[in-house]
């Protein structure tokens, strides 16, 4: 089976005083509700990658979290399979 997702190597990380938002990215008008690329469906696309304006911590974190739900599920979709995920851990 050929992946679907590239590997990401982390070779370092940068001072605290860095971790800054940044502002730019795919506009919200070019996504679909499942955040795919509307003129290359079946690319998600979740967190920074989108165009907005946050501050740092838990707000961008909250945003970041929830756009990957959003993207997970519209995946699922786009795969095939069942995009429910249970409310609670039973």
């Amino acid at each position: 089976m050929t992946a679907l997702v590239k590997a990401v190597v982390v070779t370092g990380t940068m001072p605290i005083d860095r971790a800054i938002s940044t502002a730019g990215g795919i506009a919200w008008s070019e996504v679909d509700e499942h955040l795919t690329l509307d003129r290359l469906r079946g690319t998600f696309v979740a967190d920074e990658m989108l165009d907005w304006e946050a501050p740092t911590g838990d707000y961008l974190l909250q945003a970041s979290l929830s756009t990957g739900v959003v993207t997970a599920r519209g995946a699922l979709t786009w795969l095939g399979a069942d995009a429910t995920m249970p409310t609670n851990a039973g």
